[in-house]
């Protein structure tokens, strides 16, 4: 299993600074977000505080490469602040997006039938707590 990556942006000036930079941002979101390694991303609310994105499948120094390349940071208008996460526990409907084994699956999935499927459950709810909750 890879690392997770969260990318904060923040601006170093004000957001309308920015502004003249977008279209080639929204660029560069899109071609990461087509190549799989964005999974998210998105401004920040308030707007003015700047951006985040959620990465995967690439390493803490790929991760580097590509946020230097932002046409905000090289414009100077942005920076990254870059937090890498080795994720111990996952939710079911993020296993097979990240790759990770079931030892590391929390929580239930849930089918059409809104039938929930409990994994692992020495780790996760126990089968009182499903019965309880009407499932």
């Amino acid at each position: 299993m890879g690392m997770v990556h969260l990318l904060f942006l923040q601006y170093t000036g004000s957001e309308q600074a920015a502004e003249p930079f977008v279209a080639d941002h929204v660029l560069f979101l899109e071609r990461h977000h087509r190549e799989g390694t964005f999974l998210l991303s998105g401004q920040t609310v308030p707007s003015a505080e700047g951006g985040a994105i959620v990465a995967c499948g690439v390493d803490r120094a790929a991760v580097e490469r590509i946020v230097a390349e932002d046409p905000f940071v090289v414009a100077g208008v942005a920076k990254y602040t870059v937090v890498t996460i080795d994720p111990g526990r996952v939710h079911p409907a993020l296993a097979d997006v990240l790759g990770v084994d079931e030892a590391r699956v929390r929580g239930r999935r849930r089918d059409f039938g809104n039938t929930p499927e409990v994994l692992n459950p020495s780790a996760g709810a126990p089968a009182k707590h499903l019965r309880e909750r009407g499932r």
